[in-house]
């Protein structure tokens, strides 16, 4: 079993039935009455848990970037007014998160093309993404 938390949210990974995972899920409920513990499975092999999704292939957890549906892949637009800083700030920041998330080198390599694509469409030249 594997059981992390950050903050309030909590991410476990069992390898016993549904009904042991539901028994188990109405046992911590009765911890406290001011605590309420919710459940969500997964679906195709995967769990989006805070922004990572979390894919399971044979014996091994992959993780990769999660976006939300709603997600539309705007960000802040070169050409906007604000400082060149905060714009080249953004680039490091994705760049870094993808590092973090990404299990392999593989999904790394995705995630890095689809975030030279996003930034492109966002108004970002070639010459300041590779930097």
């Amino acid at each position: 079993m594997i059981w992390l938390r950050y903050v309030d949210d909590i991410f476990c990974v069992f390898t016993i039935s549904k009904e042991k995972i539901f028994e188990f899920h109405t046992r911590i409920n009765k911890w406290h009455k001011n605590l309420h513990f919710t459940l969500k499975l997964e679906s195709d092999n995967s769990i989006a848990f805070l922004d990572v999704l979390v894919t399971q292939e044979q014996d091994k957890l992959n993780t990769s970037l999660y976006r939300k549906p709603t997600h539309t892949g705007l960000y802040m637009l070169w050409d906007s007014t604000q400082n060149r800083r905060y714009k080249l700030g953004l680039i490091k920041t994705l760049v870094i998160r993808i590092y973090r998330i990404c299990s392999s080198k593989e999904i790394v390599t995705q995630e890095l093309h689809l975030l030279r694509t996003t930034l492109t469409n966002n108004g970002y030249l070639p010459h300041i993404i590779k930097r």
